[in-house]
């Protein structure tokens, strides 16, 4: 998923979300994947090792559905925190 998420082709079809951010009336979605994915794992800090397993799967769903969220994976977080 970090390859994905760091390929900056997986952010070529943006219309899902921009549609979303669209009808709620936020602005449009410009997307540098460097650059969020930098910031998000400086927010998240290292990964956790595979001996943590809840510890990795929280850190994993916080990388794929980051705050503020940018409406890609909502259903991650929702049951991650379940």
């Amino acid at each position: 998923w970090l390859s994905l998420a760091s390929n900056p082709q997986t952010y070529d079809n943006t219309n899902v979300v921009a549609s979303t951010r669209r009808k709620s009336g936020e602005p449009g979605l410009v997307v540098n994947p460097t650059a969020l994915l930098k910031k998000v794992q400086e927010e998240l800090g290292p990964m956790p090792p595979p001996e943590r397993p809840t510890a990795l799967a929280v850190w994993g769903a916080g990388l794929l559905n980051p705050l503020p969220a940018l409406g890609v994976a909502p259903e991650v977080r929702g049951a991650v925190l379940e």
